[in-house]
């Protein structure tokens, strides 16, 4: 049995950002990762490439749907970097009246932030920092308060975007440039962004897209953090109220067989996202040990969208370039003046 200073499951976001912490801090990093390494060059441009036709879209990772959905049982996608591999780049704060009890929450669940925005706005500008975000949010009617700008300007509006933000403020609308983790700023270290159009659901074919693996797993390894890739977390087992133990299953490489292994440590930090890490919790019985045991895997908040498309006589993006750019806020908390949606005290964002 291997021990460590903290074990980290999962190397999305949250498991990338809590390891950048602790290597920082001289601690010994164990990192397990249930997906691989995604390949980079040419093949990621190719119309197969898209997040679900990749083998980090796993079947094996069954998850059965009671409602909705196009299928009764989905997979889930696992890599190294995690879903800021594939995602589109977006990132965005939380508003501070998103921090203040929200009436549509599920009555008598007494859910709550147990903080508010100003507490860890600090952390939101560290993370900027990290992710290398371009943006300017100066025409959001709803940014939040910032001790610091954005790292880093946006890069200027495609053509199409151009006529998009022309015409939102001809409707009496305010949009305002996406803040995205996406290099465009010329170094010698990094390659800057060709405004190719594979960027949402690919990964980088040139590694511009500033996700974790990219800025924060690979500088980490380098600084001595371990990685178990192709690596499940299996089983927590606890003593005394306390986890002692993670049980792993390491799958092998090129056919070769896995093997199970026991690791320990002082930490354990689950980051296996919103189905992974209670899907670890329950099958290890650890729910039992906490008083919010009702809640583990309910309450599930995830980013939902709907999609409009219109048409045109001709080809509106010609250059067919790279151009999601662009937001408004207009009814982020709701439109009083809709009938409709009056009584929802929040809409969201419109993206383009």
């Amino acid at each position: 049995m291997s021990a460590w200073d903290v074990v980290v499951v999962g190397s999305g976001f949250g498991g990338a950002m809590v390891a950048h912490r602790a290597v920082a801090a001289g601690a010994r990093v164990l990192m397990i990762e249930r997906g691989d390494w995604v390949p980079r060059g040419e093949a990621a441009w190719k119309p197969d490439a898209s997040l679900e036709l990749t083998e980090s879209y796993a079947k094996d990772i069954p998850y059965r749907c009671d409602r909705g959905g196009h299928a009764p049982v989905i997979g889930a996608y696992a890599c190294v970097g995690g879903p800021s591999v594939y995602y589109g780049c977006v990132g965005f704060r939380f508003r501070e009246r998103d921090f203040v009890g929200d009436p549509g929450v599920v009555a008598g669940s007494g859910a709550a932030w147990p903080f508010r925005y100003d507490e860890i706005e600090p952390f939101y500008a560290e993370a900027e920092q990290l992710l290398g975000i371009h943006g300017d949010d100066s025409g959001d009617p709803t940014a939040p308060r910032r001790s610091t700008p954005f790292p880093y300007p946006p890069a200027p509006l495609a053509a199409i975007s151009q006529r998009v933000a022309e015409a939102a403020v001809g409707l009496g609308l305010s949009p305002f440039h996406l803040p995205l983790a996406i290099n465009h700023s010329v170094t010698e270290q990094r390659k800057t962004c060709i405004t190719c159009r594979t960027c949402d659901t690919y990964a980088c074919a040139i590694e511009a897209k500033n996700d974790v693996a990219t800025m924060m797993i690979a500088p980490l390894v380098n600084r001595g953090m371990t990685l178990w890739k192709r690596t499940i977390g299996v089983r927590l087992e606890a003593e005394h109220g306390r986890v002692q133990k993670l049980h792993v299953w390491r799958r092998g490489e090129a056919g070769e067989p896995g093997r199970a292994e026991t690791v320990s440590a002082g930490r354990y930090v689950l980051a296996g996202g919103a189905l992974g890490t209670p899907h670890l919790l329950l099958a290890s019985g650890i729910d039992a040990l906490s008083p919010a045991r009702a809640a583990f895997g309910r309450y599930l908040m995830r980013h939902d969208n709907s999609m409009v498309f219109g048409f045109f006589p001709s080809a509106p993006d010609p250059d067919r370039v790279f151009h999601k750019q662009l937001a408004h806020h207009d009814w982020y908390f709701g439109d009083p003046e809709n009938d409709d949606v009056a009584d929802l005290t929040k809409l969201g964002g419109v993206q383009q």
